[in-house]
């Protein structure tokens, strides 16, 4: 499709509106289905067992099909999956870190590469197909307490990090000050409240529909870890500093 502009007409000015209306129709399918693939239930982990493997990236290549590239893990092709003649069952989840979230591995083969490979893996694609990550939406009671405890205690060690190097102020030769400094809650510009920073800069559990956060509200998180002094700044005290406002 080629779109012609008359450079000696008045329709010369809304070319450049036209031609950014068709990059964006002709983008808007793709959009639109990574909207759809954000938007999956996933999958009830509840029954799986964890996995504690590492995720690596695997490249495999074909005159014919071109080349396709897999985060395939350690766990033996055989161990993924059992499968019948109807369907594949589930053995394990593990963390995925490229979404901070968790996943089910999957078997794949690839035939068409140099060699025959079979793996198991978290997610794929090739030039004429991908393999999403399938994301774990349910989990244990048991197992959604531990990682809320572990999710608490490194959003503190977050905020802690923040108040004692003093990177929650912009710009790098203001930061050795702040570290002086009372962190507020909220900031404006590119400096970053403490508040700001509990809600961007820390985990707050897997992405899935109706999934609610591991973290409580901000305020119960605060009285939790005695966050806040009486004048409303963040108490550095908590995180080892001399003062509730001197990490220097």
């Amino acid at each position: 499709l080629v779109l012609v502009c008359d450079f000696h007409s008045d329709f010369m000015k809304s070319c450049p509106h036209a031609i950014a209306l068709l990059a964006f129709l002709v983008c808007l399918p793709r959009f639109a289905g990574a909207v759809r693939y954000m938007e999956i239930e996933g999958e009830d982990c509840s029954m799986l067992k964890e996995a504690t493997t590492e995720v690596f990236q695997t490249t495999k290549k074909s005159k014919a099909w071109g080349q396709a590239s897999y985060w395939q893990t350690s766990i033996s092709y055989n161990d993924c999956q059992s499968c019948d003649d109807e369907e594949c069952h589930n053995h394990y989840f593990l963390f995925w870190p490229k979404w901070n979230s968790y996943v089910i591995p999957f078997r794949k083969k690839d035939v068409r590469g140099e060699g025959n490979f079979m793996m198991c893996i978290v997610e794929g694609k090739s030039p004429r197909e991908e393999w999403p990550a399938r994301f774990c939406t349910k989990f244990s009671s048991s197992f959604r307490q531990q990682i809320a405890q572990e999710a608490a205690e490194q959003c503190k060690a977050t905020l802690c990090r923040l108040a004692k190097s003093g990177d929650w102020r912009a710009g790098w030769f203001k930061q050795k000050a702040a570290k002086k400094m009372p962190w507020q809650a909220r900031l404006r510009h590119k400096n970053v409240g403490y508040e700001d920073a509990f809600e961007t800069h820390c985990w707050h559990g897997p992405i899935g529909n109706n999934l609610p956060d591991l973290l409580p509200n901000f305020k119960k998180f605060a009285t939790r870890y005695n966050l806040i002094t009486s004048a409303k700044t963040f108490n550095k005290k908590v995180c080892g500093c001399p003062t509730e406002d001197d990490c220097s």
